[in-house]
C-alpha cells in the first residue's frame, strides 16, 4: 500500500472555477484539470491540507475554504512541473482576490477579512515559493 500525509479536507463533489491561465495543452491529473482556456477542475475526491501557516482554518469560515482549495491546486501543478512557477503570483493574487470576493457581507467583518486576504496575500508571496517547488512533492510512503 502507499500513502502519503497532510490533507485535512476532501472535495465532496467536482469543482469549477475560470482563471486567466491560458496554456497551450490542458494540464491533466487523475484530480486537477487545468484546461487550455483558463477553466479550473477539481474532481470529487481531491484532498488538500486548507489554509496553511499561521491562519484561521475554520471549516464555518466560507471566506478561506474556496480560495485555500484553488490555491493549493495551482501549486499542486506547479509542484508537479505541468504549471510554469512564473505563475505563483498569479495563484497567490487569486487567493487574495477570492478571499475578498467571499468575505462576510457584515462590514465590519468584511473590512477584516479584506485586510486579513491583503496580509495573507503578501505573506504567501513571500514564504510560499517553496510550496510550489517541484523538489517538495509529498513523500509517497510504502507499507507491506
Amino acid at each position: 500500500m502507499k500513502f502519503s500525509e497532510g490533507y485535512k479536507y476532501q472535495v465532496e463533489e467536482d469543482f469549477i472555477i475560470k482563471t486567466s491561465i491560458q496554456l497551450k495543452d490542458n494540464a491533466v491529473t487523475p484530480w486537477i484539470i487545468l484546461f487550455c482556456n483558463g477553466k479550473l477542475f477539481i474532481r470529487k475526491g481531491y484532498a488538500w491540507d486548507g489554509p496553511s501557516g499561521p491562519t484561521w482554518d475554520w471549516l464555518d469560515n466560507k471566506s478561506i475554504m474556496t480560495p485555500s482549495l484553488v490555491h493549493d491546486a495551482l501549486y499542486q501543478l506547479m509542484r508537479m512541473g505541468m504549471l510554469d512557477s512564473k505563475l505563483r503570483s498569479y495563484a497567490d493574487e487569486m487567493l487574495g482576490a477570492l478571499m475578498r470576493k467571499r468575505a462576510s457581507k457584515w462590514w465590519s467583518l468584511r473590512w477584516l477579512q479584506g485586510l486579513r486576504s491583503r496580509i495573507w496575500t503578501r505573506e504567501t508571496k513571500k514564504f510560499g515559493g517553496s510550496a510550489a517547488d517541484p523538489k517538495n512533492r509529498r513523500k509517497i510512503y510504502e507499507v507491506p
